[in-house]
């Protein structure tokens, strides 16, 4: 077992390193327990606070600069965690 943020930095590299040029699209499938934890992470929030994923939920990830976009429900956020 990793500690949680080593996780979550992992997915994530998989995630942005898989994001193609303007146009396309990449779906990744998981469970929700990996997502809830994901979610939370990116946020820094809890999984009670952020919600528990329902069926089909998903988090949006695209880059731009300045940085790294993730949407949860409506929620947007930049950061810049893995370079611009």
């Amino acid at each position: 077992m990793r500690p949680t943020v080593d996780g979550v930095r992992m997915l994530l590299k998989l995630a942005v390193d898989g994001l193609g040029s303007n146009g396309s699209l990449n779906v990744f499938v998981t469970h929700d327990a990996i997502l809830a934890v994901l979610v939370a992470s990116v946020f820094g929030e809890s999984i009670e606070q952020v919600g528990w994923p329902d069926y089909l939920d998903g988090l949006l990830i695209w880059r731009s600069c300045p940085g790294l976009n993730v949407m949860w429900r409506g929620i947007h956020k930049v950061s810049d965690p893995l370079g611009c």
